[in-house]
C-alpha cells in the first residue's frame, strides 16, 4: 500500500513538471559569476521571484507574452519580452554593472549639494507614501542560514560536542525556511500567519522580521533613525552620486553618511525615483547593540505610483559574550493585494522652498487660509482618517 502511495505521489510530481510552463535560467555578471537573489519581475501580472544562491531561477506562468524585468542592485536593469507556450522557456540573463551618470552640476564652495533638494522632497512626501495604502495582504518567503564563527574557549569543546551529537555542523549551525501570509493595515499594524516553517538550530535573536515589518517612510526603522525621517538632516549628511535611467524614470543615487558614528544610524546608499520621490532601493548598514545589519531592499511598482519592497537581503554579524556569529536572510514578497487609500488618490506636487521660494510662499499663504490645517496634519500624523477635502 505504501509503495502505491509513493508511486502515485511520484507520478503527480512528474505530471506537474510535464505540464509546467514559464521561464527559467541563470542570472550572471559579465564574468559569468552567479548573482544570488537577483530580482525577476513580470510587469503585467505583478508577480516575480528571485534567483537562488547559484543564480538559478524558475517562474511558472500561464501561456502568453510577458515583459520580464531582471534587476540586481548596482547593475543595469534588463527588460526582455518572452513568449510562454506549453513548456518552460530557457532564458539566461547576463547583467552588466550600471555606470552612474552625473548631471552637469557643479557644487562650488558654500553651495548646497543637489542631494539635499532630492532628500527634502523625498522626506516631505514620506508621510504621503506611508498613507497611500489602507491595507494589503501578501505572501512572504523567508530563507535564513548562519553559523557560529567564534566560541568562548571555556565552553568550546562542550558546545562543539553537543552540536556534533545533534547533527549540526559548525559551518551551518542554523537554517530556517518559512512561508507566511502578511497583512498590513494603516497606519502601522503588521500581522502574519505562518503557512509553513522549517527550522534547525538557534538564530541568536538575529531575525530580520523587525526590519521587514518596518518602513523607511517612518521616522525610524526598528529604532534606527530613517534617512527619510523629518529629523534626518540632524543625523545625516547627503551626497549626490548621479542617476541611472530605468523604465522611463531617472533613479537618483544618494550617499547617506551619519553625522556621528555609532549605533542606531544608517550608512550607505539609497535610490530615489525622480518626480515620484519614492524609494527605488536601499543598500544600508546599521548597528543595533553592536550587532551589524547590512540591509538591501528592492522595490517594484505595484501600481505606477505605488512602489513596494519585493526582495530583501539581510546580513547579520557580531560578537556577544564571546560568541561570534554571521547570518544571512533573504525575504521575497509576492502576490500583493492592495487597497488604496482613496483620500490620497492623487499625486501631490512637492515644492522645495529653497529653490522655488516664490511658489512656496504662495502655497504657504494658501494653506494659512485653511483654518483646519493643523487638525489635518495632526490626523495624518496619528494615522486617523481624513476627508478628501482635507
Amino acid at each position: 500500500m505504501k509503495t502505491k502511495v509513493y508511486l502515485s505521489y511520484l507520478f503527480l510530481i512528474m505530471v506537474g513538471n510535464l505540464f509546467a510552463q514559464g521561464i527559467e535560467g541563470y542570472i550572471t555578471d559579465e564574468q559569468e559569476n552567479p548573482l544570488p537573489y537577483a530580482t525577476i519581475y513580470v510587469v503585467s501580472v505583478k508577480q516575480g521571484t528571485a534567483s537562488n544562491e547559484n543564480g538559478k531561477y524558475r517562474l511558472e506562468l500561464p501561456p502568453g507574452s510577458y515583459e520580464v524585468v531582471y534587476q540586481y542592485l548596482g547593475y543595469r536593469t534588463v527588460q526582455k519580452t518572452v513568449q510562454v507556450g506549453s513548456e518552460m522557456v530557457a532564458l539566461n540573463v547576463q547583467l552588466t554593472i550600471e555606470p552612474t551618470r552625473l548631471q552637469t552640476i557643479e557644487v562650488n564652495a558654500g553651495e548646497e549639494d543637489p542631494a539635499y533638494t532630492i532628500m527634502r522632497k523625498a522626506i516631505a512626501k514620506a508621510k504621503y507614501h506611508s498613507n497611500q495604502l489602507d491595507e494589503y495582504t501578501a505572501m512572504s518567503y523567508i530563507k535564513g542560514s548562519g553559523r557560529l564563527k567564534k566560541l568562548p574557549w571555556l565552553f568550546r569543546k562542550r558546545i562543539e560536542k553537543e552540536m556534533k551529537a545533534s547533527g549540526i555542523d559548525t559551518a551551518t549551525s542554523f537554517v530556517t525556511e518559512s512561508v507566511n501570509e502578511i497583512h498590513y493595515q494603516r497606519p502601522n499594524q503588521f500581522s502574519e500567519k505562518v503557512i509553513s516553517v522549517r527550522k534547525i538550530g538557534n538564530d541568536n535573536n538575529t531575525s530580520p522580521n523587525a526590519f521587514i515589518n518596518s518602513s523607511f517612510y517612518g521616522a525610524d526603522v526598528n529604532g534606527v533613525v530613517s534617512p527619510l525621517s523629518p529629523k534626518a538632516f540632524g543625523y545625516y549628511r547627503f551626497e549626490y552620486l548621479g542617476f541611472t535611467a530605468e523604465r522611463g524614470h531617472n533613479i537618483n543615487k544618494i550617499r547617506v553618511t551619519p553625522r556621528s558614528a555609532g549605533d542606531m544610524v544608517f550608512d550607505g546608499i539609497i535610490y530615489i525615483v525622480d518626480d515620484l520621490w519614492c524609494l527605488h532601493s536601499v543598500d544600508l548598514t546599521t548597528y543595533v547593540w553592536g550587532i551589524r545589519f547590512d540591509i538591501n531592499q528592492i522595490y517594484e511598482p505595484i501600481q505606477p505610483a505605488i512602489w513596494l519592497p519585493v526582495n530583501q537581503t539581510f546580513d547579520v554579524s557580531g560578537t556577544v559574550f564571546g560568541f561570534g556569529f554571521e547570518y544571512q536572510y533573504f525575504a521575497h514578497i509576492r502576490s500583493y493585494d492592495i487597497k488604496v487609500n482613496e483620500d490620497l488618490a492623487f499625486e501631490p506636487e512637492v515644492i522645495d522652498d529653497k529653490l522655488n521660494s516664490a511658489e512656496a510662499k504662495v502655497a504657504d499663504e494658501t494653506f494659512k487660509k485653511d483654518s483646519d490645517l493643523d487638525a489635518t496634519f495632526s490626523a495624518l500624523e496619528s494615522g486617523d482618517e481624513i476627508s478628501r477635502k482635507q
